[in-house]
């Protein structure tokens, strides 16, 4: 049995499910503790078991694992914050408890789509891009604006923030190379493009699923440092894809996570003059340039 607890959100849960399977056994029973938006994601499977549970009893079991751990009970996968993977073997040789993020295309199981399930969602998505083509333009390109958690960020000294001039920058690049295309946007802070946004196409739909599908969807895109539109642009198969040079590390110049570079993305460098106007104050900027 693999046992894995949930770190973050539905696109790290891709990874971390991704993972799973790279490790599972035939017919082995992977045991997931929480992982919701997963859960409605994939297909059914009796081989994987979704428990949920409350904040105090998710710690509680972390807590449990990694006593188990340390006396050498249970064995152990482990990623550290390097993306270095450590296995430790235990005395039940049949259980495993697994703990990190595993953020590398390189660990991508070959069909790994065939384990997700076809969702409504989707079709919605479907017919709306064959909207927006037939009534703007051939390319139709999503622009992933991610603002609430990447205020934090990764680093203390820095956030993962980007400027908006980095995102023209990136849409000036694709104009180039499709004479006749259509930028829609799509954010975690819907307000934000209502205010600043005007006259744009952008995605009022809450709906993680159903703003997930339209990315992927779409003929490229351009990527905030996100695992959710890493996804969505991985199973979408096409290359037409740019993001921050260095990930999460654009601003200290350090790629983060270590092995978070992908074959079919390209990296445009965030220059230090782009940071001057940063996305919370420049709401005069929005006007001159949208």
């Amino acid at each position: 049995m693999i046992i894995i607890c949930e770190t973050g959100r539905f696109g790290n849960q891709l990874f971390q499910f991704n993972y799973c399977l790279k490790l599972k056994k035939k017919n082995e029973i992977i045991l997931f503790i929480g992982f919701g938006d997963l859960e409605k994601f994939l297909k059914k499977d009796n081989n994987l078991i979704f428990i949920k549970c409350k904040n105090f009893l998710f710690k509680f079991l972390n807590y449990f694992f990694s006593f188990l751990i340390m006396f050498k009970i249970i064995n152990s996968v482990k990623e550290n914050e390097y993306q270095e993977i450590k296995n430790k073997r235990g005395f039940l040789k049949n259980i495993t408890f697994v703990q990190g993020y595993f953020e590398n295309e390189k660990y991508i199981e070959n069909k790994i789509s065939s384990r997700f399930s076809k969702m409504r969602q989707e079709k919605e998505a479907i017919k709306y891009i064959g909207y927006l083509k037939k009534k703007f333009s051939k390319h139709i390109l999503f622009v992933h604006i991610r603002l609430t958690d990447q205020l934090i960020g990764c680093f203390k000294e820095a956030s993962s923030e980007l400027p908006l001039r980095w995102f023209f920058k990136c849409q000036n690049i694709f104009k180039k190379k499709f004479k006749n295309c259509k930028f829609i946007y799509l954010s975690d802070d819907l307000e934000f493009l209502k205010a600043n946004f005007k006259n744009s196409e952008f995605i009022k739909n809450r709906d993680k699923y159903y703003n997930f599908f339209i990315m992927k969807h779409c003929d490229g895109g351009i990527l905030s440092p996100s695992t959710f539109s890493w996804w969505a642009a991985f199973l979408s198969q096409k290359t037409s894809f740019y993001a921050p040079l260095y990930w999460h590390g654009h601003k200290i110049k350090k790629q983060w996570p270590p092995k978070m570079v992908s074959s079919f993305i390209k990296y445009a460098p965030v220059l230090k003059k782009e940071y001057k106007n940063q996305i919370r104050n420049e709401s005069k900027f929005y006007k001159m340039h949208i």
